[in-house]
C-alpha cells in the first residue's frame, strides 16, 4: 500500500462498487454533468453492470480517507502494435486540490507501462474529461497531455416533427433481430475501419478484435427501437438505439462503404427517431467526433446530424500523451 497525505491507496474489491458510484454521483453534481449523457454513463450503472465494465481488475486504484472511498481510477486498453491505455480518475469534490488526482494519474501511467512491456514508443497514454470538468482538464494539461479529439454530444427535441424516412431501392429496413448479432457486430467494425489504409488481412484482424465490443453494444440496445438496413442478406447500415426513462439514445451508427451516399443514413435516422418518439422519448441523444479543433467544423457526421435537427449540448475531450520509458 502507498500512503499519501493521510490517504490510503489500494486495489478495488467488488464490495467497493456502491461507494464508487457515490463518488461518480458527487463528481457529476460538482461538474454539472448531465445524468442522461450518452458519453458519461457511470453514475447510472448498477453495481453488477459496473463490475462488468472493468476490463482489468488489477489496473484499478482506490483512495480512502478515514475509511471512506474518496477517489478511484480504472484502466481500459485497445489496439494492436500501437496500443492505447486510457486511465480515468474521479476524485470527490471535497478532496480535490490535495494531490490525490495527480498521485493516481502517475500510478496509472506506471501501470500502463508495466502492462505494455517491451517498447513504450509504440503506446499512448489516453485520458477523458468533459469540458465542464475543469479540475481534470487542468491536471491533464499540467501533466503534459494534449487534446487528441473532441466528441460533441447532440440532442434532438422529440416534440419536433420527424420527416418521412423515404424508401430506398433494394434496401429493406427492419428491427434488430438478435440472431443477426454477430453479422451486425462485424459490419459495425468494418464500417469503423474501412477508410483506413489496411490490407484485407489487416482489416479482417481488426474486425476479429473488435467483434466482442460491438456484440456488447448490441446486447445493450433495444431491438424494437433499433433499425437495420439490409441489402440481399448483407448489413448495409444500422442505428442501435435504447432509452433511459424518457431519454432516447442512439449509441452506434454505421453505413457500410459500398452503400454510402444513397440516403441510407438519413432513412435510418428518421426511422429511429420515429420509433423513439413513439416510445415516449422527449429527447434523443447521440455523439460524434469532430477532431481536435476548438472550432466545431460544419462537415462530416456532425453536419449531417445538425441537418437532421440535432443540436450540440456538451463537448467531451480526449487527451493523449506519449508513453515514455520509466
Amino acid at each position: 500500500m502507498i500512503r499519501f497525505m493521510n490517504v490510503t491507496f489500494r486495489a478495488l474489491t467488488s464490495e467497493d462498487i456502491p461507494a464508487l458510484l457515490n463518488v461518480h454521483d458527487a463528481c457529476r453534481e460538482r461538474d454539472k454533468i448531465d445524468r442522461y449523457s450518452v458519453c458519461y454513463r457511470l453514475p447510472n450503472y448498477s453495481p453488477e453492470r459496473y463490475a462488468q465494465e472493468i476490463q482489468f481488475p488489477d489496473a484499478t486504484l482506490i483512495a480512502e480517507a478515514h475509511g471512506e472511498i474518496v477517489a478511484h481510477g480504472f484502466m481500459e486498453a485497445w489496439g494492436f502494435e500501437d496500443r492505447a491505455y486510457l486511465w480515468r480518475v474521479w476524485v470527490a469534490p471535497e478532496f480535490r486540490g490535495q494531490g490525490i488526482g495527480t498521485s493516481m494519474l502517475h500510478w496509472g501511467e506506471r501501470k500502463a507501462r508495466e502492462m505494455h512491456g517491451a517498447n513504450p514508443h509504440t503506446a499512448l497514454h489516453l485520458a477523458n474529461a468533459t469540458e465542464q470538468e475543469t479540475d481534470a482538464v487542468q491536471l491533464l494539461r499540467n501533466e503534459g497531455y494534449i487534446l487528441n479529439f473532441i466528441s460533441i454530444e447532440l440532442a434532438f427535441d422529440a416534440s419536433m416533427p420527424v420527416p418521412a424516412p423515404g424508401d430506398i431501392s433494394g434496401i429493406a429496413f427492419h428491427s434488430l433481430d438478435r440472431k443477426d448479432t454477430r453479422k451486425i457486430a462485424r459490419a459495425l467494425s468494418a464500417a469503423n475501419h474501412d477508410q483506413a489504409q489496411f490490407t484485407e488481412a489487416e482489416l479482417e484482424a481488426r474486425i476479429d478484435n473488435d467483434e466482442h465490443e460491438f456484440i456488447a453494444h448490441i446486447r445493450d440496445c433495444d431491438t424494437e427501437l433499433s433499425v437495420v438496413a439490409w441489402d440481399r442478406g448483407e448489413v448495409a447500415g444500422v442505428y442501435l438505439c435504447g432509452r433511459r426513462d424518457d431519454v432516447g439514445e442512439i449509441s452506434q451508427v454505421a453505413v457500410g462503404a459500398m452503400w454510402r451516399k444513397r440516403g441510407i443514413a438519413r432513412s435510418l435516422a428518421m426511422r429511429s427517431l420515429q420509433r423513439l418518439k413513439a416510445a415516449g422519448c422527449k429527447t434523443v441523444r447521440l455523439f460524434t467526433s469532430i477532431g481536435a479543433d476548438d472550432i466545431e467544423p460544419e462537415l462530416g457526421p456532425y453536419a449531417m446530424y445538425r441537418k437532421f435537427g440535432f443540436y450540440p449540448i456538451a463537448r467531451h475531450l480526449r487527451f493523449r500523451k506519449p508513453m515514455l520509458p520509466p
